[in-house]
């Protein structure tokens, strides 16, 4: 259930299409890297399908894989399905990485290079919703946080979730261990520093 729960909190940053015998699933990210060593596996372990990534004309990497309904258990084909304002893991494992997934989609850290002691955990959301589900799932673990918005983002509005102070992010990041990806390497080795 916890590779179904990361990979829910990675569809931040996708989509799943409901077909009329199959699903498709995508992942769009800048990073490609993430794409092969995170997410393939996962979504290998669940359809048992090896994904496919591209690179499409605008730069973004996109990993998708098409499955039949039939060949995935019924449990998983549901989660999949379910809008991402709905999703709600009553397992604290599963709570925790359906946050990882979602944090690695859609966060990022932010270490201030003038103001000492100034770091944030800062997660982005169109749907509100879904960031009040992710802070609810921080304040079982008392991870202390914020929603903040709507902000003006090109065409639409966006919501954002923040984690202030130092010890409340390492507390973050010591709970939900996100992945060592390049997005967040050399911010992680100052973080710990």
């Amino acid at each position: 259930m916890n590779n179904i729960a990361y990979l829910k909190g990675v569809l931040a940053d996708g989509h799943v299409y409901d077909g009329k015998g199959t699903i498709r699933i995508v992942v769009r990210q800048k990073d490609d890297v993430w794409l092969r060593r995170f997410i393939a596996p996962v979504i290998k372990q669940i359809t048992n399908k090896e994904p496919k990534i591209i690179q499409t004309s605008d730069g973004i990497y996109m990993l998708w894989i098409y499955v039949r309904k039939n060949e995935i258990p019924k449990e998983t084909l549901e989660i999949l399905l379910q809008p991402l304002n709905e999703v709600k893991f009553e397992n604290g494992d599963s709570s925790i990485s359906f946050v990882r997934g979602f944090f690695e989609a859609e966060g990022q850290l932010y270490i201030s290079k003038n103001k000492k002691q100034d770091f944030r955990v800062i997660m982005h959301q169109k749907d509100s919703k879904v960031l009040e589900n992710v802070k609810e799932v921080l304040d079982k673990l008392e991870i202390k946080s914020k929603i903040y918005g709507p902000y003006k983002n090109d065409k639409s509005y966006i919501f954002r979730l923040i984690i202030f102070t130092k010890r409340n992010v390492e507390k973050f990041w010591k709970t939900i261990e996100p992945s060592n990806s390049i997005k967040f390497n050399k911010k992680v080795n100052f973080l710990s520093a």
